[in-house]
């Protein structure tokens, strides 16, 4: 595959994953507003949350949102491996 097809197919995939993505994010954060706090957290400066009090919130909410990106990254780099091998 040459360098454009790959980033088409690789751009494809993700957007074929959605439905998957939200299943993953059930598991992870419940709900939607527990993403939206994961995310808030994320942008929120560590220092901040320190003095709010929420230091280990944060960090276990960045942990969370960090492992459910790779985890989807994951699927999209298994699912494009897995296309090399069959029609590759």
């Amino acid at each position: 595959m040459t360098e454009n097809t790959t980033i088409i197919t690789l751009v494809i995939l993700a957007v074929l994953n959605i439905p998957i993505y939200i299943l993953i994010g059930k598991v992870f954060f419940g709900d939607f507003a527990g993403f939206l706090t994961a995310l808030k957290f994320w942008f929120t400066p560590d220092v901040f949350s320190l003095f709010k009090g929420k230091y280990w919130d944060d960090t276990m909410a960045e942990l969370k949102l960090g492992v459910f990106i790779f985890v989807c990254g994951l699927c999209v780099y298994g699912e494009y491996k897995l296309i090399l091998k069959l029609f590759g």
